[in-house]
């Protein structure tokens, strides 16, 4: 159900929450940047983008938000001690962009891959901001995911702050380093756009288990496929 946008960024002020965010592997951030916004995946499949496929694609499209762009209200590598595992890629944009864009705002009560046929809407979403007040705390904070409903364009790069880029602190398939590979492609994408180009920054680690996971946990394929552009020759087919 749409929220009020007024009423929910004067909540989010109350609550020091004053970014929303979206991480993404490097290739589906380099459609975001070509279209100038973030695009729900349906929208880049309509635009002829490429995006790395997700396990919840299926589902996406079944319950009906696979038109629907998804942001979280925090940095989920920094609230969890792990990278995001979305991809390494983060878009960090400004909340004041509920008082500028007309935009639709939904807030699920649950990860959309928890929803089965029987869940009604009433269990999907919050109903409206009092709801939200009244049950900010009863909900984890990964399980309300903001959701910008049908846009149907690029939205929220005009209250984009940063572009920040996970270095994994690994190489893969002998010399290839994924950091300086990504970082690469996203000076070639803003090369004519200068604005995001001062945007781009390496994200600073302190006490996390990110580094750790890239290199034990993380195979070099899904490694190449969350870091590299798609012309590279490791890029998985």
């Amino acid at each position: 159900m749409k929220i009020d946008n007024l009423r929910l960024h004067q909540f989010l002020i109350e609550k020091d929450i004053t970014y929303f965010y979206h991480a993404n592997s490097l290739v589906t951030a380099s459609s975001f940047i070509r279209a100038n916004g973030l695009l729900s995946r349906g929208c880049v499949e309509e635009k002829g983008f490429f995006q790395t496929a997700q396990s919840s694609d299926g589902i996406d499209k079944k319950y009906d938000v696979w038109n629907d762009v998804f942001i979280d209200t925090v940095d989920l590598h920094g609230h969890f001690p792990r990278q995001n595992l979305y991809g390494p890629v983060l878009f960090k944009f400004s909340i004041d962009i509920l008082l500028k864009d007309e935009i639709d705002i939904w807030i699920t009560k649950n990860n959309p891959i928890y929803w089965n046929e029987d869940t009604v809407n009433e269990d999907k979403y919050f109903q409206g901001v009092e709801e939200l007040i009244q049950c900010w705390d009863s909900f984890d904070r990964q399980r309300k995911m903001f959701t910008i409903r049908k846009p149907g364009r690029p939205v929220l790069f005009e209250s984009l702050e940063e572009i920040v880029l996970d270095n994994p602190n690994v190489k893969i398939y002998g010399e290839v380093d994924p950091f300086i590979e990504a970082k690469e492609a996203l000076n070639q994408l803003t090369e004519n756009k200068p604005k995001l180009r001062t945007l781009i920054v390496q994200r600073e680690c302190n006490r996390c288990f990110c580094h750790d996971n890239y290199l034990k946990q993380v195979s070099p394929e899904q490694i190449a496929r969350l870091f590299l552009p798609q012309a590279h020759s490791s890029f998985p087919k």
